[in-house]
């Protein structure tokens, strides 16, 4: 909220604005990400919002990297009421998981695509460094980095761990991030444990 963010964040708008009055033809998608649940990202999300609903809702792909969109977990339900009128109705929707797709129903987009946020970890070295072992290069190797919540799918994701168990596929799946609460960590643990997935 300094004075050099609040200009910064207006010049934003008035360039958003001026480009959607003046190039509006010319634009074909808008993509914008909103910056997640806190009250100052509500806020930017309204204020950029605001030219990008004026001018481009038609065209607006909204992707959605943080989840925490809903009642219990924003930081300001004013503000959150506002976003949720602002983006209401917009042309695409890019979000993280399932879960989150439900999370956003209320934005009502015409289209809803699911970017899961895993993906295959081929980035590691040939050697495990845990281990000083070879890597198997046919055995499965996930990574999911991020906060620990209920809303990032970690629950699903130890039900797929379970399901390529049960049906005799290799995989090392590493989480890399922490608990937020602990009643979601004991049900974590408690289903790792239930799974034999330790």
């Amino acid at each position: 909220t300094s004075l050099k963010k609040v200009v910064k964040i207006l010049t934003i708008f008035f360039q958003i604005a001026i480009d959607g009055i003046l190039n509006q033809k010319e634009i074909g998608k808008v993509y914008y990400s909103l910056s997640g649940p806190k009250k100052s990202a509500l806020l930017k999300d309204i204020l950029i919002g605001l030219p990008l609903n004026l001018n481009k809702k038609k065209k607006l792909i909204l992707q959605v990297h943080a989840g925490g969109y809903n009642q219990d977990f924003v930081e300001n339900k004013v503000l959150f009421r506002c976003l949720q009128i602002l983006y209401k109705n917009i042309e695409q929707l890019l979000c993280l998981t399932e879960y989150q797709k439900k999370e956003l129903e209320f934005l009502h987009a015409k289209t809803k695509s699911i970017v899961y946020n895993f993906c295959e970890d081929v980035t590691a070295e040939k050697m495990d460094l845990q281990s000083n072992k070879l890597i198997d290069k046919s055995i499965l190797r996930l990574l999911c980095v991020g906060h620990l919540n209920p809303n990032k799918g970690i629950a699903e994701c130890l039900e797929l761990a379970h399901l390529l168990k049960s049906k005799g596929i290799d995989f090392n799946w590493r989480f890399i991030g922490s608990f937020q609460d602990s009643a979601f960590e004991y049900k974590i643990k408690t289903m790792i444990s239930e799974f034999a997935l330790e």
